[in-house]
């Protein structure tokens, strides 16, 4: 491949293949199958075939296998998971049951394109796709489960003849939860000269669909291995109320019709993952929200002061036990109880401002065992001090 890249118009011609690594992990593969086509011949045509150290191979050949990065991916999909837990949505995540082509119809030299997200370099299915795929399912197969007027409420009116009516239903692209894994296919068109020539001449021996033409053998990429991650949020109210039936629909849309093209002779059929999965649309939503909570609640608790600080780290450990049994509960708080005393003496000394005193007072009321103690002496110098907090 180095030596095509040679004969290339580009400028320092004569070195400019030597320092690219076609093959090196994370390249931008949409970018080389649309822009770098490696597969013309010394006149610039092109060829089904390359020949690299003397043996023949596909020009395709060096795309297949992992594509995309797997770190941008996961950045990716936190970003959209974020935003349809935003927008209070729901996701799905469905896999393979075999191979996926999309974007056929696309211009490519080899005259059988591919669809490539532009900015992640791996296949994925845009929402018109899915929200195509949909509707198919709702008015020409599963008839039963949606009203015309809620079909035309969620997924818009395209009659000319009917007054125009957007969709509620937001649907997002879908995208690979992980790295895709891409392989090449044939397919065998029969009576080739039929369908180049049967317009222009017919009834000629060579133009009639006939099974004395030999086969066409045609290669081209595919999606063999990938789950992807299908995810819808609502406009509306009455259409928030429908999402869950949504997604149902459209689970049985992709293990029935499958997406993309080729679909009549099984390509992308997809199954859907429970919902107990750990690797489910919800579960991964889920994932995604406490990611969220957490980054807030680090970002909280960097700008609190020092004192308040401690209050709130304590306070988060202090109700970390209650999820244990009510035994092993008061164990676990009463060996705070050296750390609460210490914050009181030093409130005290120190003659934290009010708020900072309330906030430990309520911490070691409702959360702690730091009053829970048999020794008389003890509570009532314990009590004493939480009095003296209180004071305004």
């Amino acid at each position: 491949m180095a030596e095509y890249l040679q004969k290339l118009p580009l400028y320092q011609q004569d070195s400019h293949g030597k320092h690219i690594n076609l093959r090196q992990s994370g390249i931008n593969k949409g970018l080389l199958f649309e822009r770098w086509f490696g597969g013309y011949d010394e006149n610039w045509c092109a060829d089904k075939k390359l020949t690299e150290n003397n043996s023949s191979t596909h020009p395709l050949t060096w795309l297949t296998g992992f594509c995309g990065d797997k770190n941008v991916l996961l950045q990716a999909r936190n970003r959209l998971s974020d935003l349809i837990n935003h927008l209070k949505g729901t996701a799905l995540t469905a896999s393979l049951d075999w191979h996926m082509v999309t974007g056929t119809g696309e211009a490519h030299p080899l005259e059988n394109g591919f669809r490539w997200h532009y900015g992640l370099a791996v296949p994925y299915l845009p929402a018109s796709s899915i929200k195509g795929m949909l509707r198919t399912w709702l008015t020409c197969w599963d008839t039963d489960s949606f009203s015309k007027e809620e079909i035309i409420h969620l997924l818009g009116n395209e009659q000319e003849s009917e007054t125009a009516q957007i969709g509620n239903l937001l649907v997002f692209d879908a995208i690979p939860c992980e790295q895709p894994v891409l392989s090449l296919d044939v397919m065998a068109p029969h009576c080739g000269d039929w369908y180049q020539k049967g317009g222009s001449n017919p009834g000629t021996a060579e133009t009639v669909p006939a099974d004395w033409q030999s086969p066409n053998l045609i290669t081209f990429l595919v999606v063999k291995k990938a789950s992807f991650f299908f995810s819808v949020a609502a406009r509306t109210p009455k259409a928030q109320q429908l999402l869950p039936k949504v997604m149902i629909a459209l689970s049985e849309a992709l293990s029935t019709l499958g997406i993309g093209a080729k679909t009549a002779l099984g390509y992308g059929v997809m199954i859907t993952e429970p919902e107990e999965s750990s690797h489910s649309g919800i579960k991964l939503l889920d994932a995604a929200k406490k990611r969220r909570e957490d980054a807030l609640k680090k970002q909280i608790m960097a700008s609190l002061p020092p004192n308040q600080l401690k209050i709130l780290q304590l306070t988060n450990e202090l109700v970390e036990y209650d999820k244990y049994n009510e035994t092993q509960a008061n164990k676990e708080k009463e060996s705070k109880n050296s750390e609460i005393a210490e914050l009181v003496n030093k409130a005290l000394e120190e003659q934290w401002d009010v708020a900072d005193r309330q906030a430990l007072v309520t911490m070691i009321k409702k959360h702690s065992r730091w009053l829970h103690i048999a020794n008389k002496v003890k509570l009532r110098e314990r009590k004493l001090s939480i009095a003296r907090l209180e004071e305004v």
